[in-house]
């Protein structure tokens, strides 16, 4: 019997193989069971990628548009089509026709390190990503109503580039493989959407193949997923939480040596259409696995210049406090033994050529790290690594982070979250600033940059206290190599703040559609406002690609030219001298208008132009559109580098200068024109822009 692990489509760009497909690999082979490694991402990416295939689906939608552009008014149907359509061409069309340019630089070494080269490439490969999932909607998992109804719905739709790529070539592709079981890992819930289109598509030609979802996802949503028997008209099985052992078992069922019913984790449908829901969750001994197998991964085809894999040294979470971290996250905390993670670094760089290392667990422990650095000092090989964990007193101590550094670490990720002491102890973070800032002050000394993720809105969190935490960090970005911005707070019901309110002194509010949101009772302030002038300046996206572990190691001179700080420049709260500030246009930037209103409601009747048009600035670096006027669309067009904040609001007609002023402020603020970052930038400031 042979098992093909999948990693299915996840909206990014193929950067780094993902863990558990080599995990699971290495239990069935270590047990003798048949099995291989297809990662979906990466087949799809390069197929679509191709100038026919992304040049023809692009055309097609431009040519499509043109038309419904041109008509002197619209029906309702085609004012549909031209809203669905307006945003697949918000990119420069020749973002898209640089995919394959983009794929080459970041897999060759001598273009990768030229952060121009790099920006552009990532900007392009990310806009075509964009453009290719822009039919796919993103379903909200915590919405219990109706999650599943929004999966089965939106999974019939075909007609997109990626269902028509399921169809003509990926389906094939893995039935070539002749696999008895596909086993899809889905560690992120956008995946869970592309799995059901995928084994749709599959179903189609090869019905008999039996399916297996797991991942994090079916973890953390299991009871909305399974409660409803109707997804197991396309999934036969399902295995929550760790997979290592269950994987084994369940192919023993397979082959007819045990029944399903002993196997741990596993849901699937039994003879009476109901859903079995497993007694117990089996929990692996962790210095009992595999190292993991690799074998099947194309490290080559990832959009790196040299190889690097990921894994875990730990599962759980050793602190397992924080309100604002899901169950999947927090419990049940395992480590493996240090000499162990040393064997495994070791065996996965002796035998598939792997230098760069990514440590995701929840956060890894520091005496694992330690003693790992220091065999890896000691007896090689020569590794470079970066690991979660967490602000201890450990990562102030010199010689500890000498030794750290000396034994391949270049990067470490903190969960910062807050520079607010109440808003810290409302999270239960256990950081303490001046513990933060001497782990900084070490980590920095000896070349391990940091990254610190943060968010914003977290309950009962003012507009201040949001400012201080964005304050701290940026003041801090000859330390802070990374800022981690992760967007407003988003309720899980696997959290310690929906499981007990009343600790916090707030109440979950839960919709008619399944919606829940917390209400903490204070003055709403806006906080989607500030998300926009925030997102372009956090390095979330980054994180994913893992080219910034490359850059500090070989490169770290050049590495914030290209984190978002360094590229979209200071907040004009932070510019002392604004009205002298000189800003430029970035180059992916564009500012283009259309004849209808691309973000209107539905119309009863016929949808007509509106006069003037409606112009949209696109911002290249993380592919937002904002709605401009005519006003802040004349000074893009003017702002060429040489001209200051005040000669281009004078290019505003009217005498109102405090309004003129505001406009370039609010288009500084959105990284749709940028202030040239300098050190320091951080000012008191005479000048707060409009809350627009």
């Amino acid at each position: 019997m042979n098992t093909l692990f999948l990693y299915a489509p996840d909206r990014c760009l193929p950067t780094i193989p993902y863990s558990s497909l080599p995990a699971l690999q290495a239990c069935l082979k270590t047990n003798g069971y048949a099995s291989d490694i297809l990662d979906l991402n990466v087949e799809l990416f390069d197929r679509l990628i191709q100038a026919d295939k992304l040049g023809g689906y692009y055309g097609w939608v431009e040519n499509r548009f043109r038309e419904l552009e041109q008509k002197a008014s619209l029906t309702r149907e085609e004012y549909g089509m031209y809203r669905f359509l307006a945003p697949l061409l918000a990119a420069p069309p020749e973002s898209i026709g640089r995919a394959s340019e983009g794929a080459r630089i970041l897999r060759t070494k001598e273009l990768f390190y030229q952060p121009a080269l790099f920006n552009q490439a990532f900007d392009d490969l990310s806009a075509v990503v964009r453009f290719l999932y822009a039919a796919t909607p993103l379903l909200n998992p915590e919405n219990k109503l109706h999650y599943v109804d929004h999966l089965l719905q939106h999974s019939e739709h075909a007609g997109d580039p990626l269902v028509q790529a399921y169809q003509d070539f990926l389906v094939d592709m893995v039935l070539a493989r002749k696999p008895d079981l596909l086993a899809f890992t889905i560690p992120f819930h956008n995946q869970m959407l592309e799995t059901l289109k995928f084994i749709r598509a599959l179903r189609q030609k090869a019905p008999h193949v039996k399916t297996l979802i797991g991942g994090p996802t079916v973890n953390d949503y299991r009871d909305t997923l399974f409660a409803d028997p109707r997804l197991f008209e396309f999934v036969d099985f399902a295995i929550m939480g760790d997979g290592e052992n269950a994987i084994v078992k369940l192919v023993d069922a397979l082959h007819g040596k045990r029944g399903l019913d002993e196997v741990p984790n596993l849901y699937y449908r039994k003879s009476d259409g109901s859903v079995s829901i497993p007694l117990k969750h089996d929990l692996p001994v962790l210095d009992l696995l595999p190292t993991l197998d690799f074998d099947g991964v194309p490290f080559d085809r990832y959009l790196l210049p040299e190889r690097l894999a990921n894994f875990q040294t730990s599962r759980g979470c050793y602190y397992g406090k924080c309100t604002f971290c899901g169950d999947g996250f927090r419990r049940n905390f395992r480590m493996r033994h240090a000499d162990l993670v040393y064997s495994d670094v070791k065996t996965v760089h002796d035998k598939w050529g792997v230098q760069f290392f990514l440590f995701w667990d929840s956060l890894a422990p520091p005496r694992t790290l330690i003693n790992m650095a220091k065999r890896l000092k000691d007896e090689g090989p020569e590794v470079y690594w970066f690991a979660e964990t967490k602000f201890e007193y450990t990562y102030a101590n010199k010689q500890t982070v000498r030794t750290l550094y000396d034994g391949g670490a270049r990067v470490f990720q903190f969960g910062f979250e807050s520079a607010v002491e109440r808003v810290l102890g409302m999270i239960d973070k256990g950081n303490e600033l001046d513990k933060v800032d001497a782990c900084l002050d070490a980590l920095s000394e000896v070349g391990i940059g940091v990254c610190t993720s943060w968010f914003i809105g977290f309950p009962t969190e003012r507009e201040d206290e949001a400012l201080v935490t964005y304050d701290y960090v940026s003041k801090r970005r000859d330390q802070i190599v990374m800022s981690i911005y992760s967007g407003i707070f988003n309720l899980g019901r696997d959290t310690i703040v929906y499981e007990n309110p009343a600790r916090f002194g707030v109440r979950i509010v839960e919709n008619d559609d399944g919606e829940i949101w917390v209400d903490d009772g204070l003055m709403p302030w806006d906080k989607a406002t500030w998300n926009e002038r925030l997102s372009p300046r956090g390095d979330l996206p980054l994180l994913t690609q893992g080219g910034y572990l490359l850059y500090q190691t070989r490169k770290p001179e050049l590495l914030r030219e290209i984190v978002a700080k360094g590229r979209s420049g200071p907040l004009v709260r932070e510019i002392a001298d604004f009205e002298h500030a000189v800003p430029t246009r970035p180059p992916r930037n564009r500012v283009q208008s259309y004849r209808y209103e691309p973000q209107g409601k539905d119309v009863t009747d016929v949808a007509v132009p509106v006069e003037g048009g409606v112009p949209f600035a696109f911002v290249g670096l993380h592919g937002k559109v904002h709605r401009i006027d005519a006003d802040k669309a004349r000074v893009f067009d003017a702002c060429d580098g040489t001209k200051t904040v005040a000669e281009l609001a004078a290019l505003i007609p009217g005498d109102d200068r405090k309004a003129a002023l505001e406009a370039v402020a609010w288009m500084i603020d959105r990284a749709i024109l940028v202030v040239p970052l300098k050190l320091p930038t951080y000012r008191a400031l005479t000048l707060e822009p409009a809350a627009v």
